[in-house]
């Protein structure tokens, strides 16, 4: 879920809707950087998430986060 609580103290989060063209950006990144991950290319100490569009929604996820 989205909002589970995470230890890490540095967050990239993609918001957009990808149905939109380039307001679809932010998931698009979120997307290549996972892709990175897994060549370990990006840290394991950085939370990677997809907001989507979920807007106002995310001000109490994003509190947990020094970065």
């Amino acid at each position: 879920s989205i909002m589970e609580r995470s230890h890490r103290e540095t967050l990239i989060l993609g918001v957009g809707n990808p149905l939109r063209r380039d307001d679809g950006i932010g998931p698009a990144v979120i997307q290549l950087l996972e892709n990175e991950r897994v060549g370990y290319k990006l840290s394991d100490a950085i939370d990677l998430v997809d907001g989507r569009t979920d807007g106002l929604g995310l001000i109490e996820y994003l509190k947990n986060y020094k970065k």
